[in-house]
């Protein structure tokens, strides 16, 4: 059955899917029952059924054979000019992450921890994908986790001259190591992702990230001093951001002149494993209208200082004033005409997802309506008094999941011992805090 949109395939891959499918595929073929294969969640009728959990893999060295996929194309200049499109290609040099971000799933897509692909391997991959384009990017999660491995890397592709334009992600701590900069810049790394997610030191411990805002500074500070690109991701609506930390995130964003920036918002229903299976959010405090809205571009929590609404039209004034005619201008001027046309790009991209967000506001003001105080400060108590009677809009698919877990059910917390209270904003410190 089709729930808000959304119809479930018959059988879901579990985690790490290289042995799992070829071995689902065969199965199929030869007409076997699909229970035998381990790894996978399958469904007959209404019934829900998941296998035994698959051995961790270990080597992820086999390199994908895109002529076996019909039609994929080896885009030359005139392509690119028909088609008005320009592909990017991706190489994986390492799986999973050694830190544990308490909004980040990737210690629950890789479970079986942090390793790294052999170089050979990689430079094989890298041989075939320049067949189909120029631009690449490492879809590893940290680039740069073991300096010593990465950097025998950078060397074996400077010596081949890829030429490759290069987009990898790295924590703020690379700049540490001037060497592997310098490395990264050779063998045609100029873009580079980094997730900083607040500027408040409250949030930044929230998201368990293990770094500061100083060391942001300082990381933006010395990769401009080499050259690179930065594009930098941030979460909106954690426990302490107000309208004015948001909007101040806009302006650092400005100010530090980063290439570009992603502004997700957060999103925390699902109780994982390696995280206890608590969510980052409070369940009664979730939004949920429908899978589509699940793309980071929408508000889907109760936020404790600002109401939903706010926060969502919050999100495309930040997109329009980091990628405004003028910050075009000014990349313009600076030469750096390929960060000018992506701005261009990525404005013209959100004024289609804004109609998308306008459509989604009204919802949030009927489900907020008499949440929050003057101040923008959420009133918890009468937030789970309406859920009781009425807990159509929360994450319903998380408590299946919980569910299906075999864990407790989620409750409502009691009043008294949580001292969830509902106060104006004010200067006496005698008030209890909420």
């Amino acid at each position: 059955m089709c729930r808000h949109g959304f119809c479930p395939p018959f059988i879901v891959v579990i985690g790490e899917g290289d042995e799992t499918i070829l071995e689902l595929i065969e199965t199929i073929a030869k007409g076997a029952d699909v229970k035998q294969v381990a790894g996978i969640a399958y469904r007959d009728g209404e019934q829900v059924t998941l296998t035994a959990p698959r051995s961790p893999l270990g080597q992820f060295d086999t390199i994908p054979n895109f002529s076996l996929i019909e039609g994929y194309p080896m885009m030359n200049s005139l392509n690119i000019l028909l088609q008005r499109k320009k592909p990017w290609v991706t190489v994986q040099s390492s799986r999973g992450c050694r830190y544990n971000c308490s909004f980040c799933i990737v210690n629950t897509m890789f479970p079986n921890g942090y390793r790294i692909r052999n170089i050979e391997s990689v430079i094989c991959d890298l041989r075939d994908k320049r067949k189909y384009g120029k631009d690449l990017m490492f879809v590893d999660n940290e680039f740069t986790a073991y300096p010593s491995h990465t950097k025998k890397l950078l060397r074996r592709m400077i010596k081949e001259k890829f030429d490759f334009n290069i987009f990898v992600f790295a924590r703020v701590g690379v700049v540490n190591d001037d060497e592997l900069l310098s490395l990264m810049r050779r063998a045609g790394v100029g873009y580079i992702y980094q997730g900083y997610e607040s500027i408040l030191t409250e949030n930044l411990k929230f998201f368990n990230k293990g770094q500061t805002y100083t060391q942001i500074i300082k990381a933006i500070e010395k990769l401009h001093s080499f050259g690179f690109s930065i594009m930098g991701s941030f979460i909106l609506g954690a426990e302490s951001d107000s309208l004015q930390s948001i909007r101040a995130t806009a302006d650092f964003v400005v100010e530090r002149k980063l290439a570009s920036a992603t502004f997700f918002t957060l999103w925390g229903h699902f109780p994982e494993k390696s995280k206890g299976y608590e969510t980052i959010i409070p369940w009664y405090r979730s939004i949920f209208l429908g899978w589509r809205y699940c793309n980071g571009h929408f508000v889907t929590h109760f936020p404790l200082k600002i109401p939903p609404s706010i926060l969502q039209r919050e999100i495309p004034k930040i997109y329009r004033k980091i990628y405004s005619p003028k910050q075009v201008l000014r990349a313009f001027k600076n030469g750096k005409f390929r960060e000018a046309r992506h701005k261009i790009l990525l404005r013209y991209l959100w004024h289609f997802i804004e109609k998308e967000i306008e459509a989604y506001i009204p919802f949030l003001e009927e489900i907020e309506d008499g949440l929050y105080d003057s101040n923008g400060n959420l009133c918890e108590e009468l937030l789970i008094q309406r859920v009781k009677k009425n807990p159509r809009w929360t994450f319903l698919y998380g408590n299946q999941t919980i569910q299906a877990l075999g864990l407790t059910p989620p409750e409502f917390p009691f009043l008294e011992k949580h001292d969830i209270i509902c106060h104006p904003r004010k200067k006496d410190s005698s008030l209890p805090s909420s």
